[in-house]
């Protein structure tokens, strides 16, 4: 069994394991689906905790209870929190073979990217520029001689470069602001249409799991962006689609 590393989705007593998560895996070794997916549910409406582990142990319920686009859905809220999580990027991969839900492909810039969380891309950045501002103060104000001058300037060489570093990897990572705007196919049957009406052209099938970018929301109806080249836009019915991340942003930082 995977060992919780606990978030918080409010407050929670640091290193505390939520109420309903032993519930959850007690009944997830019985094979009681529905048990244990409510017991994990709980886990974040009523204890208001969020892990790695919860939402991995959610989608791996969901594809024993045969709902692929749910599954799916958590699977990819955990890699999240947690970009390296292997298991769930494997289980993600096999979902798609089977039901062949689009995603949009990530960039080599993404990939690399998603080895840090997006807030210590940020804070590498601030502390590799602070460090070359102040080596470039040093050098400008202070008439550094010898061996200080020399340190000063190979701290500068330093620190040009991986500033630069720290900054394309803040902007190519999937940060908050841009997760939030994501929502997941998880009803079967759906379909992007030309307009906001069940009588408009179907512009494509979207299976279980797939993923839109959100531009807009217009009564019962989503306008989204789709994954392909070129990629499309169409309108689908809201019910069919689940926000990728409704929590805190910061969790995901």
């Amino acid at each position: 069994m995977r060992v919780l590393l606990l978030l918080t989705l409010f407050v929670t007593r640091a290193g505390a394991t939520p109420a309903h998560y032993e519930q959850g895996l007690t009944a997830f070794e019985k094979k009681d689906w529905p048990a244990a997916r409510q017991a994990f549910e709980s886990v974040i409406e009523k204890d208001q905790s969020i892990s790695n582990d919860l939402l991995f142990n959610l989608g791996n319920t969901l594809f024993r209870e045969e709902k692929p686009g749910l599954a799916a859905l958590w699977y990819r809220r955990a890699l999240l929190l947690d970009p390296g999580d292997t298991a769930a990027r494997q289980n993600l991969r096999l979902l798609q073979r089977r039901t062949g839900a689009l995603e949009f492909a990530p960039t080599t810039g993404r990939t690399i990217s998603s080895l840090l969380p997006h807030s210590q891309w940020l804070w590498t950045l601030s502390a590799t520029a602070w460090t070359g501002a102040l080596a470039l103060g040093a050098l400008v104000f202070l008439r550094l001689r010898g061996r200080t001058r020399t340190a000063a300037w190979s701290l500068l060489a330093l620190a040009v470069p991986a500033t630069a570093l720290a900054a394309w990897g803040a902007r190519a990572r999937l940060g908050p602001e841009e997760a939030v705007r994501r929502a997941i196919v998880t009803q079967t049957d759906t379909t992007a249409l030309a307009a906001p009406t069940e009588t408009a052209g179907i512009i494509i099938d979207l299976p279980p799991g797939s993923e839109v970018v959100v531009r807009e929301n217009r009564d019962n109806w989503s306008y989204v962006e789709i994954p392909g080249s070129p990629t499309r836009v169409g309108w689908v019915r809201r019910s069919t689609l689940t926000p990728l991340w409704p929590y805190p942003p910061e969790l995901i930082q």
